[in-house]
């Protein structure tokens, strides 16, 4: 091999190893020598396709994303982030608009009609004297032994529908879940009551901090997490609370309105200011007269003021979400901690 092929080769090595793949934003000005450094917002609630994202800037404006960190990622929940998460959806609105709620996380309670290899067919509605109505298809793969007539609380995610021939040769369709969690509430035969079913009372609360009833409705407040976030700012983030309807109407579509103030500001010369909201939380389920629904939900309702005055939380419960119809509010004091 000759001097100058030796040479040659050397050269097109230096090239080729001086040149580094990078990528440039459209239109983005590059800066020579400049290294990027990364500042992310925190990673937000996960979304119904358990996914997660966050926003990702360079402080520097190099113009280039090399080693920018990742801005989505998969969620990994815990049995319990799951369990919180789920949401009991009527079950005509479940049947009716089904598609609408596919991969959704729903909670029920049931009643075990019959027992396959894998699936559970369960009534979801509870009447009187003890009578369940209103079936579901539950796919279940778990070791636990189920019996008919057993009563179950399950959290799973709604499937689509689901088409099966019943004795008579008749097809029948209904919804179809697929389960997650099952939990045994009262063995086929025990006496004990189980009146906690869908649309109905699904916690057991103690504490109330306030509540109020305006037009047959009662709003109860049972527990509420602050957090301060900053010197200036917080948020509250959950909030377990119960809706009992003794009204004559139904709601269909109960909306959670959040507003957050200081004391002082909600009332000018004696006339009452209208305060920002600064959350709102729509319940995915319509509440029929006679109905209790008892819930623990997240929020996303911040606050950014001066931390040391007290700060009012208004809770308002709305019939809608667009141009909603207040119904029934409580107001209190709260401190971010």
């Amino acid at each position: 091999m000759s001097i100058f092929t030796v040479f040659c080769v050397l050269i097109s090595l230096i090239i080729i190893s001086s040149c580094s793949v990078q990528t440039v934003p459209s239109g983005a000005v590059i800066k020579e020598n400049c290294v990027p450094q990364w500042e992310c917002t925190d990673w937000s609630e996960c979304s119904d396709n358990n996914v997660q994202s966050r926003i990702c800037k360079d402080k520097m404006n190099c113009g280039i994303t090399i080693n920018k960190p990742l801005e989505t990622q998969s969620c990994i929940l815990t049995e319990s982030q799951i369990k919180k998460k789920s949401i009991n959806i009527n079950y005509d609105d479940l049947f009716r608009y089904n598609e609408q709620h596919i991969g959704k996380t729903v909670y029920y309670r049931g009643q075990v009609n019959q027992v396959g290899d894998g699936f559970m067919r369960v009534s979801v509605t509870s009447g009187n004297y003890d009578f369940w109505e209103d079936v579901v298809f539950v796919h279940y793969k778990g070791n636990e032994r189920f019996l008919e007539g057993d009563i179950i609380d399950f959290w799973g995610k709604i499937k689509g529908l689901y088409t099966y021939t019943a004795v008579l040769g008749n097809e029948v369709t209904i919804p179809e879940i697929n389960a997650l969690f099952v939990n045994l509430v009262k063995k086929v035969g025990d006496k004990s009551d189980t009146t906690n079913a869908n649309s109905k009372l699904t916690l057991a609360p103690s504490e109330v901090i306030k509540q109020n009833t305006e037009h047959g409705i009662t709003l109860i407040i049972h527990s509420v997490n602050a957090v301060k976030k900053g010197q200036d700012w917080g948020k509250i983030t959950d909030l377990e609370f119960t809706i009992k309807n003794n009204g004559e109407s139904t709601i269909y579509t109960p909306t959670l309105l959040f507003y957050l103030f200081t004391p002082d500001y909600s009332y000018v010369n004696g006339i009452e200011q209208k305060a920002q909201v600064r959350d709102m939380v729509e319940l995915d389920s319509y509440l029929q007269p006679k109905d209790i629904l008892t819930k623990d939900i997240a929020v996303n309702a911040a606050y950014n003021g001066d931390m040391s005055k007290p700060i009012a939380l208004r809770i308002t419960l709305a019939n809608g979400a667009y141009s909603p119809e207040s119904i029934v509010s409580v107001e209190f004091n709260i401190e971010f901690k």
